[in-house]
């Protein structure tokens, strides 16, 4: 991630060290060993995330039973916000994202985008500000960080990753 001033637009996907520099396709296999894509704030900056996009892409027509072309995911995706290496929230707090409806039910009303050309792709949108009336705010001297957490195989996806719209503050 550059480096951003107060008011500046963030557009930028989730990658494994959070400041843009690592590995931003989440497709690989994390069954043994769960892996993090997290955004954090540069040292005295805090960041509006206003939305998270979704973006799969699959070799095959997708099914709303399974997550891309992956039947069924074992432990899911949570989406998080943690302090100090501590979750303070999970979304979905109850249950993980393991299949493609599940995106849909948590992007209401936020309208989800499956089968654009090809029909392997789908976009699913959270708009913080619809679902909750404001965004996150994620803030350096706060240690945070929001993520989407991953503990299944995913090498059955051409793509998956995940895009934040923010601003810096």
């Amino acid at each position: 991630m550059s480096h951003y001033r107060k008011g500046s637009p963030i557009v930028t996907l989730l990658d494994t060290n959070g400041d843009g520099t690592g590995v931003f396709e989440a497709n690989g296999d994390y069954s043994e060993t769960p892996t993090e894509f997290i955004i954090r704030p540069e040292p005295g900056h805090s960041i509006a995330i206003h939305r998270l996009v979704v973006q799969l892409r699959n070799g095959s027509v997708l099914d709303e039973d399974n997550y891309g072309g992956i039947p069924g995911l074992t432990n899911g995706v949570y989406l998080f916000m943690a302090d100090n290496g501590e979750d303070i929230w999970r979304f979905p707090a109850l249950a993980a994202v393991r299949a493609n409806r599940d995106w849909a039910g948590l992007a209401h009303p936020t309208p989800l985008v499956v089968g654009l050309a090809p029909a392997e792709t789908l976009y699913c949108t959270l708009d913080f500000v619809k679902l909750t009336g404001v965004p996150i705010v994620i803030a350096d001297h706060k240690n945070h960080r929001l993520g989407v957490r991953l503990n299944d195989d995913f090498t059955g996806l051409l793509e998956q990753r995940f895009v934040v719209y923010g601003v810096s503050n």
